[in-house]
């Protein structure tokens, strides 16, 4: 009997924004395949038991990932994403009771990890990622295709966990497509994009009477790379463009742009970890965003806001990241906004609507 499929997303980084349809799928699955931004503890509310594994891609700069491959071709390797300190920080939330549990790590892996991940408690368990394979076209994006549909015509209940919204520049769309020519039931859970939220923890609205009437999403590699890309219309528009994946593409977008004909002096902000308690933000003009950004030492993940509504942040700028707190065992750990506004929590336990909710398998 065939599983089923959950293509959710997982929001920008604060479980709190994870959804509760979100949440429900990760209670009921037997299988979670989950992306590189998906952060500890959104992935904690996967139920006990249930297999992770992790399908992260390259970032665009400085991250690397420790790979023990293994030996047979049909399973999967061990590893751990191993981030540089700017991006996320290995800590003691990836060993914590819930977080990450059950498999054997070999020597020369275990070695790489740092000590916080590789001696805290409950250790590490049943915890894969994908193969170092380099031999083909997207290799990596066909074995999340393969495990996808091993895992559900085994009669699983998997979760393809993406940060965000699985259809904004997810690949939510091909990987739907795959599973219906495969007859794999599937749904689609959307998740909250960062697109929107990164800039509304910062305090920019995308649209403001006046201002901005619109907004447009890129993505910074697409934005270099592709021919699609209409330069004078995005540089002469009045809307708010949005990239995402841009900072090491940021010189060169910036220089395409004016040379379009944007304006130096045009507002830019640049929000790096968005909702989450490593949130930073920068806000200058477009011709100094650049040197502003490596001054502050930003890096990725972060999101690119250009036009008129970036300098609002100077005025609604409103959440404020709490210093680090230790992380309690399986409780996840929201954004804190400042002294006297709501705080940001995960959904209460209670049980979600039955249709929210996969079938237990």
């Amino acid at each position: 009997m065939s599983g089923k499929v959950y293509l959710v997303g997982a929001g920008p980084g604060d479980p709190g924004l994870l959804t509760l349809k979100g949440r429900a799928c990760l209670e009921a699955a037997d299988v979670v395949l989950y992306d590189r931004l998906v952060s500890p503890e959104v992935l904690a509310f996967a139920r006990p038991g249930a297999e992770r594994v992790y399908v992260g891609k390259e970032v665009e700069s400085g991250a690397s990932l420790a790979v023990a491959v293994a030996a047979d071709r049909g399973g999967v390797a061990a590893a751990m994403p191993m981030m540089d300190a700017g991006l996320r920080p290995a800590d003691a939330t990836y060993g914590a009771p819930g977080a990450v549990t059950r498999h054997g790590l070999g020597d020369t892996l275990r070695q790489a990890l740092p000590d916080a991940l590789r001696h805290a408690p409950g250790g590490i368990t049943r915890h894969h990622t994908l193969a170092d394979a380099t031999r083909e076209p997207d290799p990596r994006q066909a074995e999340i295709h393969r495990l996808m549909i091993r895992h559900a015509q085994a009669g699983r209940t998997v979760v393809r966990l993406k940060g965000g919204d699985p259809f904004v520049f997810g690949r939510g769309g091909e990987e739907a497509t795959v599973l219906r020519q495969h007859g794999i039931p599937f749904e689609i859970v959307p998740g909250v994009s960062s697109a929107v939220a990164v800039p509304a923890y910062a305090g920019i609205p995308l649209t403001y009477r006046g201002l901005a009437t619109g907004f447009t999403v890129v993505t910074g590699h697409e934005a270099l790379h592709s021919t699609g890309v209409a330069w004078d219309v995005l540089a002469r528009s009045e809307q708010t463009l949005v990239i995402l994946m841009g900072v090491g593409h940021l010189a060169g977008i910036v220089e395409r742009l004016i040379a379009a004909g944007r304006d130096r002096e045009t507002p830019a902000a640049v929000i790096a970890s968005g909702t989450t308690q490593r949130q930073r933000s920068v806000v200058t003009t477009l011709g100094e965003i650049d040197a502003a950004v490596r001054r502050a030492g930003i890096r990725a993940p972060a999101v690119v806001v250009i036009g008129p509504v970036a300098r609002l942040a100077e005025h609604l700028a409103w959440f404020s990241p709490a210093p680090p707190v230790a992380p309690q065992a399986g409780a996840p750990q929201a954004g804190a906004p400042q002294a006297g506004a709501p705080r940001t929590a995960p959904p209460p336990a209670a049980a979600a609507p039955q249709a929210a909710a996969p079938p237990r398998r």
